[in-house]
């Protein structure tokens, strides 16, 4: 695979499978392969998306409704080039408990050139779930060329 992104959040049912569908969604036309996946440092797998979440991703034309959660895993890490998180906690903590991998973390805000935590909208308004969609694809979208340049598997054309 040219292209691999892993997103990581707590739970892995808001933001980082928000996440993994709108990189799919700015990618799908592209003629290269890209491999995105999302997983939480807390997750209990099996759950789905929360139902905000996928709400809030049909209005973007994208489907979670397949999406279970899954825990970090060194595997799961080990197979994706850059690994993209919600929050400095996160960052800190994957980094701690894998530094052999630590060059493959960043904060997703860091891809659009800032540097500060997504919000986990969790038992908050609908507007604090629109907040977060929209930073998300904001990052996204600025970030989208450094992304590339970060998640591209060794001989990929960048």
């Amino acid at each position: 695979m040219p292209y691999s992104v892993l997103f990581v959040c707590t739970a892995n049912i808001n933001r980082s499978p928000l996440a993994a569908a709108l990189l799919r969604l700015l990618v799908k036309d592209e003629d290269v392969d890209w491999r995105i996946a999302s997983a939480g440092t807390w997750a209990r797998d099996g759950l789905p998306a929360a139902p905000q979440v996928q709400a809030l991703a049909r209005a973007r034309r994208a489907d979670l409704s397949e999406h279970r959660a899954q825990m970090v895993t060194r595997t799961l890490l080990e197979s994706h080039r850059l690994i993209l998180v919600m929050e400095q906690g996160h960052k800190e903590a994957l980094r701690a408990e894998f530094p052999d991998l630590a060059g493959r973390v960043y904060l997703l805000s860091e891809m659009a050139g800032r540097q500060g935590d997504i919000v986990d909208p969790i038992g908050g308004s609908e507007a604090d779930y629109q907040d977060a969609v929209q930073e998300i694809d904001v990052f996204l979208r600025q970030g989208l060329a450094r992304i590339r340049e970060l998640a591209a598997e060794p001989g990929a054309a960048a």
